[in-house]
């Protein structure tokens, strides 16, 4: 992954997510590492996302997963703030999941074959 401009840390809620202002390529973080299994979980689950990410384009087109101190997206400029903002909250519900250990290793097992497909883009 090149490296962003800025990274900022965001906390997306469980009821309603909101972004601070972006200039610039961001890279926005959404959760700190944990351990494992969870940041295998994490990690997996956010290399399927940008691998749908890219065949999706569209207005998201521009973004990308990353692991950078944790699981994130890079977000390109300009990127429509009503979509990146529902991105980010549906990927932080998802890494809030992916955070219990029960969870992350069930995770892993289910998709183990297919994030081997898609290569390691993204790694804790």
């Amino acid at each position: 992954m090149i490296a962003p401009s800025s990274v900022v840390d965001v906390t997306p809620g469980v009821l309603a997510t909101a972004l601070p202002p972006l200039a610039g390529e961001t890279f926005l973080r959404l959760a700190a590492p944990i351990g494992e299994p969870a940041d295998g979980a994490r990690a997996a689950y956010m290399r399927i996302v940008n691998a749908q990410l890219a065949d999706a384009g569209g207005q998201l087109g521009g973004c990308r997963t990353g692991w950078l101190d944790g699981p994130g997206l890079l977000v390109g400029d300009p990127t429509p703030v009503r979509a990146l903002t529902a991105l980010v909250h549906e990927l932080g519900a998802a890494l809030r999941l992916l955070a219990d250990p029960d969870v992350a290793e069930r995770y892993l097992t289910l998709v183990g074959p297919r994030v081997r497909a898609i290569g390691p883009d993204a790694q804790p």
